[in-house]
Parts: structure tokens; sequence; C-alpha cells
């Protein structure tokens, strides 16, 4: 009776696939001003231009047969857009960072700056 129904079972089933499945973790994380996003105690860039501050994103870690990558995507109104393909970082604490991604951030030229040490005087005491 068993062996009647294995074969059954066996004749209906399909070929695998060629592409293999993908088992994809998904994790929301805001964009911090540096146009950082943190995960798992590292920071991977996103491009400054498509983010802002505070916006949210979402870290896709694909396992399978390559699983090597971890995709970020933000995540917007109109359903947002693949920002960047980043590896994941080999140990905790690493930034995994593409300097492109900085062009569009403040450089900070518009804050008053001095060259010359500050001096206090006898009435800022």
């Amino acid at each position: 009776m068993i062996g009647i129904r294995a074969e059954a079972d066996r004749a209906a089933l399909l070929p695998l696939p060629d592409q293999p499945y993908l088992v994809t973790d998904k994790h929301l994380r805001r964009v911090g001003k540096d146009c950082l996003v943190c995960f798992e105690a590292s920071s991977y860039s996103v491009p400054a231009r498509a983010v802002r501050a505070g916006q949210r994103v979402q870290v896709a870690l694909h396992h399978g047969a390559d699983g090597s990558g971890s995709p970020i995507r933000a995540l917007g109104v109109d359903g947002g857009g693949w920002l960047a393909t980043r590896a994941r970082a080999a140990t905790r604490g690493s930034w995994v960072v593409d300097e492109t991604h900085w062009n569009g951030l403040p450089d900070g030229h518009t804050r008053s700056t001095t060259l010359e040490p500050h001096e206090s005087k006898p009435e800022d005491r």
C-alpha cells in the first residue's frame, strides 16, 4: 500500500526549477545623517541623493545558492527602489561603504569655522 502511494507521489513530482528558491530575511532600518544604515552592528552606505536622514529602508538578506549580497531597498510612498547591493560585513562593527554614496551630503561650507586658536578673555571666565 505504501509502495503504491510512493510511486504515485513520485510520478506527480515536477522537475526542480532552473533558478534556486531564495529565502529572504527583511529588516527595517533608519538612514542616518551620514547616509549609513546600521545592521547587525555594522554600517552600510546608501546613496545620499536617493535618501533622506530618518528615512526607513529595508535590508534584505538572501539565503540560498549564492546568498552573498545584502541588498538594501528604500521603502517610500512610491514603493522605493533598489539603492545598493553591498556584501555582508565580514566582522561586526565594520563599515561597508561606497564613497560615491556620500556625494550630495552637506560639506559644512555654510558653517562658521575658525582657524585661529580661541583665547579666553578675563571677562569670559
